[in-house]
């Protein structure tokens, strides 16, 4: 079994604001794929051998070369997948705070754990496991894609990355930069291959660990056929994520950060808000505040500075996006605000799709499904009992957030939320000294940190003697 055909013969770097098709690359060949893995394999035998101290200077190096060239990165960024050029640098931005992090921790992190225990000398080793096979998402191609390496690579690892099909030359970005840093010699590989081929990597021997981001039925399948060759995974999927205000929010925080909690990347962010929980007594304070901001939000040219939504990265995105609203009309969800195209005529044209508010029941497609993209779906709850259950009423379990201005209170009930992240008076912030991952069908294992750091090892407990 592959882990899914490709219905695009080549990759294809594009601009998605005007249509332009900037450059096409050919897939890579099984054979070729091959020959690339045995290389990786090659360069883990030398590179398991550097100390932390080298691969921390070369992290250092890394994030230099990331900070000069930001704005050339960024823009890469911005037109392969449409996201405000502003949030494209905040992804450069945050690939520089984790280099430097995991250079300064770089000994702590790799270093044996001593266990006091009934051996004479008991320890744990946190050895490299070998070549990694990485899978960045097309919504944040840059941050995703450092996001597992830089912990693979600091642990000793090398890695081979396989970028979107619709996102290859950030991919190859990277992969200059990485090896301008230092990881000359096949340490780290951006290769551009078909979906279709992940069991031609998972199968090899060399091959010790995937780590996936993506789809739930794209994790599944790589799930699949890791079990099938006993290969280690890591998965990062969908999220369905709850936001919750309490009676006594601070509304206007409340709406300030549940628009920027659903439209950040357009919309297109796993761990963006996406089921609005709104207690009945402030409900419609609530909702007439985020109809009324909403309308200021500013579409346009994700070249813009000013832009603060853009296109979707694809078609079918907008497609599954505007089916699933329909769906949701039929299910009797009623539409408050938006919905579908821009009127302009030099908007319409391509992706975009309007923010939409809806108020919805627990059966519609927008409460069961992952929306990726700008569309608010608003539920009321009576009580804190009912809005755990509402909370989770969901197979995923990425990340949730509460507002209540009793924080004590909150963090009660983050405990009883099923979700690998729980934010209060927050929303879906990234910060290099946590782990991240998710919970239910939202996957497995955990990026960043201490901990994502060691989910790129062999976890080695060494006994010596009574």
């Amino acid at each position: 079994m592959k882990s899914g055909q490709s219905n695009h013969d080549k990759a294809r770097s594009m601009n998605v604001f005007t249509g332009e098709v900037l450059r096409e690359y050919d897939y890579l060949s099984d054979e070729e794929v091959t020959k690339r893995i045995e290389e990786s394999w090659k360069a883990f035998q030398t590179y398991r051998k550097t100390t932390p101290i080298e691969r921390a200077k070369r992290l250092k190096k890394l994030a230099d070369i990331l900070e000069k060239n930001k704005d050339r990165f960024a823009r890469t960024i911005t037109l392969e997948m449409g996201k405000p050029i502003e949030q494209a640098r905040d992804e450069i931005t945050a690939n520089v705070d984790e280099c430097l992090y995991l250079a300064k921790h770089s000994e702590e992190f790799t270093k044996r754990q001593y266990i006091d225990s009934d051996a004479k000398i008991g320890y744990i080793r946190f050895d490299p496991m070998g070549v990694i096979f990485h899978v960045t998402p097309y919504n944040f191609p840059s941050r995703l894609l450092f996001r597992g390496t830089l912990s693979a690579l600091l642990m000793g690892n090398t890695v081979i990355n396989k970028n979107p099909w619709n996102c290859p030359q950030t991919g190859l970005d990277s992969e200059e930069a990485f090896r301008e840093a230092g990881w000359s010699n096949g340490e780290f590989m951006s290769l551009i291959v078909d979906t279709s081929q992940s069991e031609t990597f998972i199968k090899n021997p060399y091959v010790r660990a995937v780590s996936y981001t993506g789809s739930l039925q794209g994790g599944e399948k790589i799930a699949e056929i890791a079990g099938k060759y006993v290969k280690k995974t890591i998965l990062d999927l969908g999220g369905s994520d709850p936001f919750i205000v309490l009676k006594d929010a601070d509304l206007e925080r409340a709406v300030k950060s549940g628009i920027k909690g659903r439209l950040l990347n357009c919309g297109q962010s796993p761990t963006g808000a996406k089921r609005f929980l709104i207690d009945e007594k402030v409900y419609d304070q609530f909702k007439d505040r985020l109809i009324q901001k909403l309308s200021e939000v500013k579409i346009g040219d994700p070249m813009d500075k000013n832009t603060t939504l853009g296109p979707l990265a694809k078609k079918s995105l907008w497609e599954r996006l505007n089916d699933q609203c329909e769906r949701a009309k039929k299910n009797g969800d009623k539409l408050l605000y938006g919905g579908g195209t821009p009127k302009d005529p030099t908007l319409s044209k391509s992706t975009f799709f309007m923010p939409t508010v809806f108020e919805v029941n627990e059966k519609s497609p927008l409460f069961t499904e992952e929306t990726f993209g700008p569309v608010f779906a608003l539920m009321k709850f009576k009580g804190e009992d009912e809005i755990v259950r509402i909370a989770n009423n969901s197979r995923y379990g990425l990340g949730s957030a509460i507002f209540s201005t009793d924080e004590q209170r909150a963090e009660e009930l983050a405990g009883e939320i099923e979700a690998g992240a729980v934010y209060i008076n927050h929303f879906a912030d990234w910060d290099v000294k946590m782990p991240e991952g998710g919970f239910k069908c939202s996957g497995y294992g955990r990026d960043g940190g201490v901990e994502g750091c060691h989910e790129y090892s062999n976890i080695k407990t060494v006994w010596v003697g009574y």
